[in-house]
């Protein structure tokens, strides 16, 4: 595996943390263990760090992901690289290299 593969896994293990993060956040917030005030500071910087991959991005970056899980759909694509569920599945029905030949 090369360094750029390494690092996009690195990032979508890092994606899936940061949502399971939040996850965590929004369940002490349901059960008064977290302010409101204190999970809106949370949610925004959550959103904040979203990003803005273009679908032909997160297709590549998929592609790396599927080498080390084959079985992926878009809710692991959002959360791993951070973005809209609507861009993952956009990003799911394009066509890979490996499909295009």
């Amino acid at each position: 595996m090369d360094e750029k593969s390494k690092e996009i896994i690195h990032e979508a293990f890092q994606g899936i943390l940061s949502h399971r993060d939040f996850l965590g956040h929004q369940l002490s917030h349901a059960q008064g263990i977290i302010s409101e005030e204190d999970f809106e500071g949370i949610k925004e910087e959550y959103f904040r760090n979203r990003k803005s991959l273009s679908v032909r991005d997160l297709t590549s970056k998929i592609e790396v992901l599927r080498e080390v899980l084959p079985e992926i759909d878009s809710d692991i694509v959002s959360a791993a690289f951070q973005c809209t569920i609507q861009k993952a599945m956009e990003a799911l029905m394009l066509p890979t290299r490996c499909e295009k030949t």
